[in-house]
């Protein structure tokens, strides 16, 4: 018998991310995704379904440059997956870069992604985009 971690699906939807393969993505999530952003960052909040999480990644692009995400530890059961890391990168408007720890925490229901929780430290982030949203 083999087992299936969620980590599997996790890593094709971040690969399909990486790659902008929309297509791919879908096929890793639920139709009823819910993806959470802090609610501390200007971009915050619940966005519901592929096209608003999608919204939410060119939120991030239109943000921040060269943003490169760290995995320092992942644990992952078939359901569950946290990943707990490091994001680095430069805010686009300000340029000054940044480096803000992260938890994101991947629910999935019949092998598919339904619920992520993004945890990150919102103070260096928005330390980061704070001339941006002043100005």
């Amino acid at each position: 018998m083999r087992v299936t971690l969620a980590s599997d699906t996790v890593q094709r939807a971040h690969a399909a991310l990486a790659r902008g393969d929309r297509d791919e993505f879908v096929v890793t999530c639920d139709p009823f995704l819910r993806w959470t952003v802090s609610d501390g960052l200007p971009y915050g909040g619940v966005y519901a379904g592929v096209d608003e999480v999608e919204n939410y990644f060119r939120e991030l692009n239109r943000h921040f440059s060269n943003l490169l995400v760290t995995l320092s530890e992942v644990i992952a059961t078939a359901e569950v997956v946290v990943e707990h890391g490091v994001y680095r990168g430069t805010a686009r408007e300000s340029q000054i870069e940044f480096e803000a720890p992260f938890c994101v925490v991947w629910h999935l229901r019949d092998g598919r992604v339904y619920e992520v929780r993004e945890y990150a430290d919102t103070a260096a982030l928005n330390a980061a985009l704070a001339p941006h949203f002043t100005n």
